[in-house]
């Protein structure tokens, strides 16, 4: 049997709720992870929550709960690197500051654990069971300080400050080294592991503005973050000026009313966050006595012995081991989170796990409330479904991800024999490579550095063989990522479609609201759907990726969840080593956020493999493209160019749509290989397609969904614009 870190994603659905920082504009701070189990579990409680709230308004007298913590400081294998003993309690003393009112108070059980390993200083999600497993300190809130923290998110990974997990979670936070000293990301996420939901949540439905309880609208108690006195919020990001003021004008559904939110609350979006308000402390204050059982343990205790598995029926199995003491007992679907069956007698006899799944589970010896013995461990496969015929592997997961090999283990199919997997590399409709195996894992070797490679697998069965699976894609290890930031602006998404010649301060997402973005589902009935995958896959781009292939209308909900901000549109990337197409070296499609942020959603097609100084070229359907007016400079493995706040290369590189304010000409619907110009062919493009409306077309300048005479008048204005740029 073998030990996997595996992600089951057919068993996990994360909700993750993302949260930006001021200081780091391309910095994702909060990725806190709640599943439907968690948001149920505090939904349960949410009457036991109201009437402490209710009758502990005032927490300053109460008792304090102390909290045993681990700090756990991750440095390079040389011992390098890392925050300082003092940073880390310094950062202890500030948290205790902040949750002095919600009678808190945390201090250390054990000296700080050092933890030197390259691969976990730039953490990476996937590796938090390895890192923890071998780490964690049982009745301590474990808390790590990495140097960097990413998230992965369909397939790509995001810089975060960190996470933490509500209650019903682990006692454990990771975190970013630069934002606990320089943001209230430890405040922020330690609320979240005392139940707190950030304030604009619409989890539980969203919440109206009204404080009277005999208003028709009134919902503050059972919806958003569930508290009344946080005011009902929407996402505060880039909607916060720099005297803490908010300058949005979001809607409140119910009542049509603007809101008028905190913009100090530390659960919210705003960089001015700083404050809990009394119902929030009084929610923690419910939560840390829920949470007492953390406490200082030593591990004197004999452990139990001579662990073994029988009746194991695929729903059901009994566990038999030699007792020398109280015994207790947990266990899990390899990979995921432990559930604690808490006190247990040998044989056990443990019901409701699931068929053909690897299992892991532990015994302990406990002697009293704070002496225990260290976890015995054991494994077991589940026994697959009965009577399910011959059919295709319906779950799987990984292990021992390297440079040049991949492990990958599925779930035991009932009547198999063997499996037969095949892979090659992605986007080559190449040969297959073919793997034959008995057991239910294999482990590929001789792939490639940092390659993607797609495989698709089927069960052999003794009269029969179950068709492949779709593909299914991973990558191995390769050349570090190097992160390219880039905003810009599309003059046809900042314009004000609703009054012509003026514009807005970020980009409208008309085309996004009416469904007609690829994958969506169009407003409207009567409207086709437009066809799923990025846009430039015809002339004169021929770009031939596969990014947004599979993107719905979810798809577009968790990336504007993920980063705070709706898609305007797609553009096209291209990066090169000098003015001239010749130079190209790669290419992507990405997405444009109405702040004007570019996101390769699948990831940044760049590694210090690339070149460290280039140029980036942005295109998009009916604008004229954008080169950088110099070359970038790769610095720690960092390139940015914000296009909105000068002129780009060339004579008409950008309008200047407001003062210091630059975007991309629209106008181009006709493009051709020969380079950008806004002519009389566009002109004609437009004529044709005038009046259509609910399409996804280049002639819709002012990108509303209509083509008509408003958009003709943005041509007017450009016609005549060219820009010598190659493409």
């Amino acid at each position: 049997m073998i030990m996997t870190s595996v992600s089951f994603k057919s068993i996990i659905t994360l909700l993750v709720f993302l949260l930006f920082t001021k200081t780091n504009h391309a910095q994702i701070a909060c990725g806190t992870q709640i599943n439907d189990a968690t948001a149920e579990y505090l939904m349960s409680e949410l009457d036991e929550v109201q009437h402490f709230i209710q009758q502990n308004s005032e927490l300053k007298n109460a008792s304090t709960y102390l909290f045993p913590i681990q700090i756990h400081i991750v440095r390079q294998s040389d011992g390098t690197g890392g925050i300082t003993a003092a940073e880390a309690n310094q950062s202890i003393i500030e948290l205790n500051t902040n949750f002095a009112d919600a009678g808190i108070e945390f201090f250390q059980c054990a000296p700080i654990n050092y933890i030197d390993n390259d691969t976990y200083y730039n953490f990476e999600q996937a590796e938090e069971q390895a890192l923890t497993a071998a780490n964690d300190v049982e009745g301590s809130i474990n808390m790590y300080y990495c140097n960097q923290v990413k998230i992965d998110f369909q397939g790509a990974l995001f810089d975060i400050c960190g996470y933490a997990y509500l209650p019903h979670g682990p006692d454990r936070l990771i975190l970013s080294n630069s934002c606990v000293l320089n943001s209230n990301t430890l405040a922020h996420e330690m609320g979240h592991y005392f139940g707190l939901l950030h304030p604009h949540d619409t989890r539980y439905g969203e919440e109206a503005i009204t404080r009277d309880a005999n208003d028709a609208c009134y919902n503050c108690e059972s919806t958003g973050d569930l508290l009344c006195d946080t005011q009902a919020s929407p996402n505060l990001f880039s909607l916060v000026d720099s005297n803490c003021d908010y300058t949005g004008t979001a809607i409140e559904t119910c009542s049509g009313n603007t809101y008028m939110p905190d913009t100090d609350n530390t659960m919210s979006y705003s960089a001015c966050s700083n404050t809990f308000t009394a119902e929030q402390n009084s929610r923690m204050a419910f939560y840390a006595f829920e949470r007492s059982y953390l406490g200082c343990l030593s591990t004197n205790c004999a452990t139990p012995g001579n662990l073994s598995e029988s009746n194991n029926t695929g729903t059901s199995i009994t566990f038999s081991w030699t007792d020398v003491g109280v015994s207790e007992i947990r266990y899990r679907i390899s990979g995921a989170n432990w559930t604690y069956g808490g006190i247990a007698e040998s044989p056990f006899d443990l019901a409701g796990i699931s068929f053909g799944f690897n299992y892991e589970y532990s015994i302990r010896t406990r002697c009293s409330d704070t002496e225990v013995s260290d976890w015995v461990d054991g494994t077991f496969v589940s026994v697959p479904t009965a009577g399910a015929g011959c059919s295709t592997p319906n779950s799987w997961g990984s292990f021992n991800q390297e440079e040049t090999s991949y492990g990958i283990v599925w779930t035991v199919m009932d009547g198999a024999i063997g499996y037969q997997l095949r892979y090659r590399k992605s986007g080559t409709n190449g040969t297959w490579n073919v793997i034959t195996e008995t057991n239910n894992f294999t482990l590929i070797t001789g792939l490639e550095s940092g390659t993607q490679y797609e495989f698709q697998m089927q069960t052999i069965c003794d009269n029969d063989d179950s068709g492949y699976t779709g593909s299914v894609y991973f990558t191995t290890l390769g050349d570090a990522v190097m992160d390219v930031q880039l905003t810009v602006f599309l003059e046809g998404a900042i314009a004000d479609p609703s009054n012509p010649g003026q514009y807005l301060n970020t980009m409208h997402v008309g085309l996004n609201n009416l469904g007609l973005l690829p994958g969506q589902t169009p407003l409207s009935a009567i409207n086709s759907p437009t066809p799923t995958g990025q846009p430039y896959l015809s002339a004169p781009w021929l770009y031939d990726g596969e990014e947004g292939a599979d993107w719905d209308d979810r798809a577009y909900e968790d990336f504007a969840d993920l980063h705070g901000a709706k898609v305007v549109d797609w553009v096209l990337v291209t990066f090169r080593t000098g003015i001239l197409a010749s130079t190209n070296f790669a290419k992507a499609a990405a997405l444009v956020l109405e702040d004007g942020r570019v996101i390769f959603p699948d990831g940044s097609p760049l590694t210090t493999a690339h070149p460290i100084s280039f140029y980036v070229l942005i295109e998009h359907r009916n604008h004229i493209g954008v080169l950088t007016p110099t070359a970038l400079t790769v610095s720690n493995r960092v390139a940015m160019h914000d296009f909105t706040i000068a002129n780009s290369f060339g004579g008409n590189g950008q309008k200047e749509v407001q003062p210091g304010v630059w975007a991309m000409f629209v106008g181009e619907a006709e493009q051709t290989i020969v380079g950008f110009d806004i002519n009389g062919d566009d002109k004609a493009f437009w004529s044709v397609e005038n009046g259509t409306f609910g399409t996804y077309t280049p002639s819709d300048f002012n990108m509303n969904g209509d083509a008509n005479g408003a958009d003709k008048n943005y041509w007017s204005v450009n016609n005549g614009v060219s820009s010598s740029l190659s493409r």
